[in-house]
């Protein structure tokens, strides 16, 4: 059985000869119906291109990085939502405690050399945190002393087996083709 809203769409490129005797290339969309059990795979295999990601952060003597231990300048990630921050205690005795007054909220134990701490970002925003022997929250969502952000932005959009549907009719509804 072939239901109509399930499709497979591809560009397909093809010389085009004008009135004017000049040829060029010109794109059409090719659209086929699909087996539902082909339209779920996919839309598995389309979506796989938005899984959330980890971004690694190095702890080190006073200071939060993506970058390097100790090299300067400091560097904050900005990551997708749904995307986790691996902080890497890279030497003893710090913490990666979220500042209050957030959406986001965390807070690891003190740890050391070679331990790790996760946490996965459900909002989207800058959010401070510090380390809670070595720095200090200001009360206004940031943090002073040994102290970093998280910036968090939207995952990219994925344009999902439906959505590509929809340019494909839009198209050929625009180009007087039939459906």
């Amino acid at each position: 059985m072939y239901i109509t809203c399930s499709v497979v769409v591809r560009m397909q490129s093809m010389f085009v000869r004008h009135s004017s005797g000049k040829a060029r290339r010109e794109f059409i969309v090719v659209m086929y119906r699909i087996r539902p059990a082909a339209a779920a795979c996919a839309a598995l295999v389309m979506g796989a291109a938005s899984q959330a990601a980890t971004v690694n952060v190095n702890v080190f003597a006073f200071g939060f990085s993506t970058g390097p231990a100790n090299n300067f300048p400091l560097l904050e990630p900005t990551i997708n939502l749904g995307d986790s921050i691996h902080w890497v205690f890279l030497d003893s005795t710090h913490t990666t405690t979220s500042c209050g007054h957030q959406t986001e909220s965390w807070s690891s134990p003190f740890l050391g050399t070679g331990q790790s701490f996760d946490h996965t970002f459900t909002h989207m925003g800058d959010f401070g945190y510090f380390c809670q022997l070595h720095g200090s929250d200001n009360g206004n969502g940031t943090g002073s002393g040994m102290a970093s952000f998280v910036h968090v932005v939207p995952a990219p959009a994925s344009l999902g087996v439906l959505g590509v549907a929809g340019l494909a009719l839009a198209r050929r509804r625009r180009c007087g083709l039939t459906v």
